[in-house]
């Protein structure tokens, strides 16, 4: 099966590459490439997220990414551990300071998140990650044709 990771905008290059060092200690990388995401993109993505949350988190979230380009980092996993170690690696919560110690978005997380109107908390985090295998298809669906990345 295929992870896509992604590092959003705004990571500086020190902290991409120690994310993506971090990454390649433990998993098998299959290609990288930058996209420039869409709408319809962005919709799948988040898409678990919103609906947990009222959809409160979606003009923020395009204001944060829409149009931008991100650097993914496409992993081939094994099996569901090793995908579940992957999703502890980068990080099991939105917020950073619930992650273990050791993921990335704990590291790198931004301490305080941005309240919005609604009161619900924004958390910039440098790193995605799909939650679940079925999560991931989706995502590597929505996000990617053939021609759209070159090998490693």
């Amino acid at each position: 099966m295929r992870a896509p990771v992604f590092i959003k905008p705004g990571c500086s290059p020190r902290v991409t590459q120690e994310i993506i060092r971090t990454l390649l200690e433990e998993f098998s990388l299959e290609r990288r490439c930058e996209i420039t995401l869409t709408e319809a993109m962005l919709r799948v993505i988040y898409d678990g997220i919103y609906r947990l949350r009222k959809r409160d988190l979606w003009g923020e979230t395009k204001a944060y990414l829409l149009g931008k380009k991100v650097l993914v980092l496409i992993f081939h996993i094994k099996n569901r551990r090793e995908f579940d170690k992957l999703v502890e690696r980068v990080g099991s919560n939105l917020d950073p300071e619930q992650c273990a110690e050791h993921s990335l978005r704990y590291r790198f997380g931004s301490p305080t998140p941005k309240t919005l109107p609604s009161g619900k908390l924004f958390f910039y985090n440098f790193v995605h990650r799909p939650k679940t295998p079925e999560e991931a298809r989706r995502h590597f669906a929505a996000l990617f044709s053939k021609e759209d990345c070159i090998a490693v």
